[in-house]
């Protein structure tokens, strides 16, 4: 995703063709969330699996600390009445 994020900034400086820069930032785009998309399965088919075997109880209220001061990100979305009580 970093080199993605590369590309996008270097097409934003050398596209001056606006339909141009559309269409590659919309190839772009969809690059993108192909791979978060991607990136997202694999965290929940391998990563949390294992993590569920590997971890104690007292390990995973660690990493629940840790995870409400840094936040949390939703790859479902959310009712504005959830995200009202948030």
């Amino acid at each position: 995703m970093r080199e993605q994020k590369k590309r996008l900034v270097a097409v934003l400086g050398e596209t001056a063709n606006l339909q141009e820069l559309v269409q590659k930032l919309d190839a772009a785009a969809v690059l993108l969330s192909e791979q978060f998309a991607m990136h997202s399965q694999k965290e929940r088919r391998i990563l949390y699996p294992a993590a569920i075997e590997l971890f104690n109880a007292e390990e995973w209220n660690d990493i629940r600390l840790e995870c409400d001061s840094l936040g949390y990100f939703t790859d479902t979305p959310v009712a504005e009445t959830e995200r009202r009580n948030l």
